[in-house]
């Protein structure tokens, strides 16, 4: 799954991206991430959030399994 996400999005993943593959709306990721129960990691590059992909896909396989 890493390598399918990483060819699809990318290193990194916006917002956008995340909600569509956890199907979730950016609102309630923005929410989750004011409230620090995001449990994904993420870095903050200005009002920007930046997912990094083999994160991502590690969190979804942790969920999953």
């Amino acid at each position: 799954m890493n390598n399918l996400l990483i060819e699809t999005y990318g290193p990194f993943m916006t917002v956008k991206d995340l909600s569509e593959v956890l199907n979730l709306s950016i609102q309630t990721i923005y929410n989750l991430s004011s409230a620090g129960k995001l449990e994904l990691p993420h870095y903050k590059l200005g009002r920007k959030l930046l997912f990094p992909t083999p994160g991502v896909a590690d969190y979804m396989y942790l969920k999953l399994a």
